[in-house]
């Protein structure tokens, strides 16, 4: 579920106030940690995706209990020192850092794609842990 996008056009409905004083992201990632929590669906079935680029969250993501989809390491802005920043406290392998703008630059041979997918997987684990 898309809940903190870095796209200017969704920003504005993302942080909207709802009525019970909470942005619509906030609720949004509250829904999908009581979703990941429940007895009716798998543990972890629901997850989120969240924009590298953009400020920590004030949501506790550590507690979402889902994958994170965390689009815009490299070429968009964000660097693996945001990365681990904005991430810290979740569980290891449950954030999926997007990369593909700088690994498209890589190739087009699918050897040297494979080789920068998996430089920057070592330099993702180093620093999330």
């Amino acid at each position: 579920m898309v809940t903190r996008s870095s796209n200017p056009e969704g920003r504005s409905l993302q942080e909207a106030v709802t009525r019970s004083g909470t942005s619509v992201e906030e609720s949004l990632l509250a829904e999908i940690s009581a979703w990941n929590q429940s007895a009716e669906i798998p543990i972890g079935t629901v997850g989120a995706v969240i924009g590298a680029t953009l400020p920590r969250s004030t949501f506790p993501l550590s507690q979402l209990g889902g994958v994170i989809l965390a689009p815009g390491l490299g070429a968009q802005g964000a660097r693996l020192e945001d990365v681990a920043d904005r991430f810290s406290g979740c569980d290891p392998g449950s954030v999926i850092a997007s990369t593909s703008r700088s690994l498209l630059a890589a190739g087009p041979d699918p050897s040297d794609l494979g080789q920068a997918a998996a430089d920057l997987a070592k330099e993702l684990a180093g620093v999330l842990g």
